[in-house]
Order: C-alpha cells, then structure tokens, then sequence
C-alpha cells in the first residue's frame, strides 16, 4: 500500500510541475484561456478524496492545479488544501481558488499554532454545492510569498465533511 501512495504523490507531483500558466498554451499549438491549466486535471471526489503533492519548490510565480471535484453520491462538500507546517507566525506561502475562467472564488489564509514556538500554514477551505451530482472545474494556484522559491507539500483534499 506505501508504493501506491508513493506511486500516486510521484504522479501527482509530475502533473503539477507540467501545469503552465494561463495563456502559455497546452504544447499542442493551441492557446489556453485565462484561468486554465495546460495538463489534465487532478480530479477528486469520493473515489479519490486526498491528494499529496510534494515535496516541491514554489516561487513568487506560483503554480496552476486544475482540479475536477466531483460531488456525485455526496450530500455536503468540502475542498481543503493545505501546506506543511513550519516555524514562525506566517506561512511562506499563498493559494488562491479561482474558477475555470480566472473568476476568483477565494483566498487562502494563514493558520498559526501554539502561543510559544509558533507553526503556521496556509489554509484554504471551500464548501461548494453538492446533492446535485455536479462537478467543479476550479484552479488551485500555489505560490511562495517571496524570493527564494520555498518547499511544502500539498495536502488537498474534497469530501462529505459529515461522513
């Protein structure tokens, strides 16, 4: 079961670091609209609900993740995507969900943990509707907040938050 995890993080990770961003084409010849990603996207729902991403660098450009999240079979949804944790007060890093077509849905934000040797994260959290068996094209944009380019690793996940 560890390698198909790991199987599954390397696969992941090889579709994200592919991703271009909006208007730089799919490698075809043809020429994205603003707010897509030129790979297939990462689809979730409840066949996959949790992906990992990473360990991989992130730089003030960030990077585009399309996702598909699929909310057949489910009667709540909800989308989080999350970076590792790491010292100090602020993570190192911003997301932002847009729609398909660049539409801004919202912006992450950082969490902080404990009151001493503070840990902090970014955090992104969306309820979209579900119960009737639709499916969302959104993009998951990661960047670093500033230069030098900084490491995390995603954690993204879509699911019945009740179940």
């Amino acid at each position: 079961m560890g390698n198909l995890a790991s199987s599954i993080v390397v696969a992941l990770s090889l579709v994200a670091c592919t991703s271009r961003p909006p208007g730089t084409g799919s490698g075809s010849g043809s020429d994205q609209p603003t707010g897509q990603c030129g790979v297939d996207p990462i689809a979730l729902g409840t066949d996959t609900p949790t992906v990992m991403i990473g360990p991989d660098a992130f730089d003030t450009t960030g990077r585009q993740l399309c996702l598909e999240l699929d909310t057949h079979g489910m009667v709540r949804a909800h989308l989080m995507a999350d970076t590792t944790s790491q010292p100090g007060d602020t993570s190192s890093f911003v997301e932002t969900l847009t729609q398909s077509d660049g539409t801004l849905i919202l912006a992450g934000w950082d969490v902080g943990i404990g009151d001493t040797d503070t840990h902090s994260f970014q955090n992104l959290e969306w309820s979209p509707d579900a119960g009737q068996d639709q499916t969302y094209s959104v993009v998951l944009t990661v960047a670093a907040k500033a230069d030098p380019a900084a490491t995390t690793t995603l954690t993204i996940g879509f699911f019945d938050p009740l179940e």
